[in-house]
């Protein structure tokens, strides 16, 4: 199984003080390190004036015809759906002219991107340059039959800018269970600075970012296939065997659950990364969020809605003003703490899971003061031995948590809930005082002579 197999662990059935996730993310590491890049031969043709705009097809019939006849600093706008695949080796902007601006895969890209001993066919290909990629669609057609390790932009050793861009299609015909078809995959040093980035439609992972790769997201969307027993997707993936880094902020993610046995789908999956997750809506996931051996993690503002649980594997993180509730599934687990080395946060809402909050194996440091902890089948568990530090946190009645499990420290708890809405406090001299001047008011109006109002006359 390859790197599409970073699907991730079994988990007991059976969720109790001594839960345990049984096996680490598999994870492949042939992208850790290429042993060298290679790309088929591709024939240039003669170049156009610097800062040109070349249009396909009112310029050149294909897309990568207005590529290899591109200097640095031009512009090749796409108009309509043009077939890929596509590479692109020098800086330059790939924008869409219209609303039915694509790349499209066809059934057989000669294009190969070589990384190591292994090949894959991607639709647009970034290599070793600067490019802005804009108001177009990426579109893969379900040609994964024809097109193993099938991916839709693929970026390797570039900095990238990408705006208003779809990818979808990136899948075999039906979609089944071959362990490839990637929305974006990104490697080898690259940097990636995205604004509204929407993917769906995919077979194995949506976005992979790997080792050495960092990224910048700013709004957009990732729809699985989910639920689905035919293979477990991920949605946004940060690392393999050594991590990645960036900030993600304000996408939705949702639909990615694999209900078949031994692996689990993870909609914010990262390994040994450090990465923001900030203002995200994660729901109907599997594993909402997956965490193994995070270097960095910070979640915030960020709702995990009906996911079967949101686990981080060791290493730290610190979550803050964030919402975990209605836990479905398996598991129902709010948040999952387990070997971690710190876990801390303030302004969580643990709400209507079957389970609140975990923190088991050798866990330490696990502090999340001025929580809510509201509607819980079970606030929590821990079998650490260590405290877990939930004071100042509001258990939806003044009079406290009921059944707080061993080693929870609530003291200090809220009487009234933080964000329950304020009621502004009364001015009753200030009050009476308007409400007399309101009344003179009106009376001067009725004493006023009706000539004053001749005249005048509201629209309507």
């Amino acid at each position: 199984m390859k790197i599409w197999g970073v699907m991730v662990l079994g988990i007991v059935v059976a969720v109790s003080a001594g839960a345990v996730p049984t096996a680490s993310p598999y994870v492949d590491d042939e992208l850790t390190a290429p042993a060298g890049l290679a790309v088929g031969p591709v024939e240039k043709s003669g170049g156009a004036k610097v800062g040109a705009t070349l249009n396909v097809p009112g310029d050149f019939p294909t897309v990568q015809q207005a590529v290899d006849a591109a200097a640095a600093g031009d512009t090749v706008v796409v108009f309509g759906p043009q077939s890929g695949p596509v590479l692109v080796d020098k800086n330059i902007t790939l924008v869409g002219g219209d609303a039915t601006a694509a790349i499209v895969a066809t059934a057989s890209m000669p294009l190969e991107a070589v990384l190591g001993t292994n090949t894959y066919h991607p639709t647009l290909y970034i290599q070793s340059a600067t490019v802005a990629v804009a108001d177009i669609l990426i579109d893969g057609a379900g040609q994964g039959n024809t097109n193993y390790r099938f991916i839709g932009l693929l970026v390797i050793s570039s900095n990238v800018t990408i705006s208003n861009v779809a990818i979808v299609g990136v899948r075999n015909t039906p979609f089944d269970g071959s362990q490839h078809g990637v929305g974006l995959m990104a490697a080898v040093g690259s940097d990636l600075q995205i604004t509204n980035l929407d993917i769906s439609d995919f077979q194995k992972n949506a976005f992979a970012a790997f080792p050495d790769t960092t990224v910048t997201w700013n709004g957009g969307s990732v729809v699985g296939a989910g639920p689905t027993g035919i293979t477990a997707q991920n949605g946004i993936q940060f690392g393999t065997s050594a991590g990645a880094s960036g900030t993600v902020r304000n996408v939705t993610v949702r639909d990615i659950w694999y209900t078949g046995a031994t692996w689990t789908a993870s909609a914010l999956l990262t390994q040994y990364s450090n990465v923001t997750f900030e203002n995200m809506m994660v729901e109907n996931c599997q594993a909402g969020l997956y965490a193994y051996a995070p270097t960095g993690l910070v979640v915030s503002e960020s709702s995990f809605i009906g996911n079967d649980f949101n686990l981080v594997y060791g290493g730290s993180g610190t979550f803050t003003d964030n919402t975990f509730a209605d836990g479905a599934g398996d598991y129902g687990i709010g948040l999952w703490l387990y070997d971690v080395v710190s876990a801390d946060g303030t302004g969580n809402t643990f709400e209507n899971n079957p389970y609140g909050l975990i923190s088991g194996g050798t866990s330490t440091n696990v502090a999340f003061p001025g929580s809510r902890f509201l509607g819980n089948g079970v606030i929590g568990e821990n079998d650490t031995g260590n405290v877990v530090d939930v004071t100042n946190s509001w258990w939806g009645t003044s009079d406290g948590p009921v059944d707080l499990p061993v080693d929870f420290n609530a003291g200090g708890w809220q009487t009234t809930d933080p964000l329950a809405p304020s009621v502004p406090a009364t001015n009753l001299p200030g009050q009476l005082f308007l409400i007399g001047l309101l009344a003179l008011i009106f009376t001067h109006r009725l004493l006023r002579p009706k000539s004053v109002e001749v005249g005048y006359q509201l629209e309507r």
